[in-house]
């Protein structure tokens, strides 16, 4: 079961596991479970290796052999890179041209690379790779701590084995030089204005909705946020399952239940509340290990079938605010990591490393520190976890191309507390629906003083106070 949907390659000689498919590249094995779709063209000198799904919104029906097909003309690594960009998915690309031997994945990481320090194996577990050297990591600072035990969440590219990386979102490895090399951002950000923006934005969304459910029965959840309405109003010439979890604690009268109800009822469409306990069963009968670590399940309602949400939007909704200066303490406070010194320590390598990229390239590191560790650690692993129960699950935000056109807009015009970017996208896919427009987001007492204080121009002062007091509190412990 924990070999569904993956894959590892290798140069170590394995016994191919059961329900997997063996081919040589290179000098390696490439080894893949028989549910993880691949594709291969070949032309010239080169060959693409295809793990996985793409989706284009310009040509819904396109199937991953159709995408891949238009691939013929590329010439370089760097052309590879800027095809790409429209496209969203959850895929591993191996790229062997002669000269250069590459892999990355898709853009936000949602299909996991992992690779020992030598560069002989990548794959998409840990625990895939072979012939590791035992570690012992309990007096680790971090991955020894009880906080691992509790969040068993990676930091950085690292893992508990110093000799396993974890590749990041917009980087890829040079296998034959054994370099991990950033290729993203490569163009100076643009500035759109709003109008186009919203137009584009609910194209592609609708888009990629549409070329998903032309391959998998769509299963979408809805809740009280922006997120999921915009799907669910994007969905609706598709054939879709809708739901929300109802878990024990919420009452029958709880904002996010209503709220999702109404939003159905807007547009006549049946909504599946999920009691807990009413999932798919308990994921594993044993532990194994770090790779899946929790107690998953999903409603039953979704196995098989593609779970539709809203991951990766984050990126472009300021979700680590407006803290200056960007510090490792700060971002590991707002991670939840408190005051590990082990974090910190690898939020500031990254910053210190990236700091000057993103700005001379008009982002904001906030938005790219999201996108690289938030996405990558956190994201990524329930999308590998829940592979393993057979769900897919899929976010049409995770486009390169998308994430790009989001960004390119102030910063002040897309935060959570006023995002008006992703209401004149809403307003746009609803054909500004007057009914719609009157039921409220996310109406709890954190969000709705949010925007109260964004009205009143003190919202930027609160959080940054609030970010003070935070460290005060933890420096005086």
């Amino acid at each position: 079961m924990i070999f569904k949907q993956q894959f590892i390659l290798t140069k170590r000689l394995i016994v191919v596991p059961e329900n997997c498919t063996s081919i040589p590249v290179r000098d390696y094995e490439l080894v893949y479970h028989d549910t993880l779709s691949f594709n291969k063209i070949s032309f010239g000198k080169t060959s693409i290796y295809l793990l996985g799904d793409v989706f284009d919104y310009r040509n819904p029906k396109f199937t991953n052999a159709d995408i891949l097909n238009g691939f013929v003309d590329i010439s370089s690594k760097e052309e590879l890179f800027k095809h790409l960009d429209p496209y969203c998915g959850a895929y591993i690309l191996i790229y062997d041209d002669g000269s250069d031997f590459i892999i990355l994945n898709d853009c936000s990481g949602q299909r996991e690379i992992f690779y020992d320090v030598d560069f002989s194996q990548m794959g998409a577990q840990v625990g895939l790779l072979e012939n590791l050297e035992e570690v012992d990591y309990s007096a680790h600072l971090y991955y020894g701590t009880a906080l691992f035990n509790k969040k068993r969440l990676y930091i950085g590219e690292t893992t508990p084995n110093p000799n396993v990386k974890h590749l990041r979102p917009n980087h890829y490895l040079d296998i034959l030089n054994k370099e991990v090399i950033r290729f993203f951002p490569r163009d100076d950000n643009f500035r759109e204005d709003l109008e186009t923006l919203a137009h584009t934005g609910a194209t592609m969304l609708k888009g990629f909705i549409e070329a998903i459910g032309h391959r998998f029965s769509l299963v979408i959840p809805l809740t009280g946020g922006m997120d999921s309405r915009m799907l669910f109003v994007a969905s609706l010439d598709m054939d879709a399952t809708y739901y929300i979890s109802q878990h024990e604690s919420d009452k029958d009268d709880y904002y996010d239940l209503v709220v999702a109800q109404q939003v159905a009822d807007v547009y006549d469409k049946p909504l599946h509340i999920i009691k807990d306990g009413k999932t798919s069963c308990t994921f594993l009968e044993e532990p194994q290990g770090l790779d899946f670590p929790r107690d998953v399940s999903f409603p039953t309602i979704a196995i098989g079938k593609a779970v539709i949400n809203g991951n990766v939007s984050e990126v472009a909704r300021n979700h680590f605010k407006y803290h200056k200066p960007v510090t490792g303490k700060k971002l590991a406070l707002l991670n939840g990591f408190e005051d590990n010194s082990f974090v910190i320590s690898q939020y500031d390598e990254w910053i210190t490393t990236n700091k000057s990229i993103i700005k001379n390239k008009g982002f904001h590191l906030l938005d790219f520190f999201y996108w690289e560790e938030n996405m990558m650690n956190w994201a990524s692993k329930g999308k590998t976890e829940t592979r393993a129960l057979d769900v897919f699950m899929f976010s049409p935000f995770n486009s390169r191309g998308l994430l790009k056109l989001l960004l390119a807009t102030d910063r002040n015009k897309r935060d959570t507390a006023n995002n008006v970017v992703h209401a004149k996208i809403l307003n746009v896919l609803s054909e500004h629906n007057k009914e719609l427009k009157k039921i409220p987001l996310n109406p709890d007492f954190e969000r709705k003083r949010a925007r109260v204080l964004w009205k009143l121009g003190l919202f930027k002062a609160f959080d940054a106070i609030r970010m003070e007091l935070r460290l005060l509190k933890r420096k005086l412990r």
